[in-house]
């Protein structure tokens, strides 16, 4: 009977040790960033205002072994001389590839925040070619109703044949 008694006791204590920790391993899980940067530059402008540009992927998992998914983003934020971000377009990409033969893009998309109350996106698309995810967006900066610049954004996102985005 002794032994009955303690077999349930350090079940029911192991029990609960594996249920206080369980929620620890899950928040540490939920941290683990989901995507990583692949390169980042900057391209200045006469006026002092300039691009900061990210092309980032995410860490997925792939369809099968000799065919992989790679999901990929190109992220261009504008800001003023100041330094103040004024507007973000965003262009997403999907691409199938067979490591060291070829690479398509499956599909494209984009995403577009405005921070600043005088610019505003006039037009903007996607397309796919080959292994290429193309974007394209127009943004218009307005003072008292009079157009005082535009800004023509033209992006890519290449995928490799080795699953490499650029």
């Amino acid at each position: 009977m002794k032994k009955f008694i303690l077999s349930i006791t350090c079940s029911l204590f192991a029990l609960l040790s594996f249920t206080l920790i369980t929620p620890s391993t899950a928040e540490a899980a939920s941290q683990v960033p989901d995507s990583r940067i692949v390169s980042e530059y900057f391209e200045q402008l006469e006026d002092g205002s300039y691009f900061h540009v990210i092309i980032s992927e995410e860490l997925t998992s792939s369809v099968s072994r000799s065919i992989q998914t790679k999901t990929g983003s190109r992220k261009i934020t504008f800001y003023n001389a100041d330094g103040t971000a004024l507007w973000v377009f965003t262009l997403h990409g999907t691409f199938q590839y067979i490591p060291g033969s070829s690479a398509t893009c499956t599909s494209s998309s984009y995403t577009i925040n405005i921070y600043d109350d005088s610019w505003e996106n006039t037009a903007a698309s996607t397309t796919t070619s080959g292994n290429q995810a193309i974007g394209d967006a127009t943004f218009i900066k307005k003072v008292l109703f009079i157009t005082t610049n535009i800004e023509n954004v033209h992006a890519t996102l290449t995928c490799s044949a080795y699953g490499t985005l650029s």
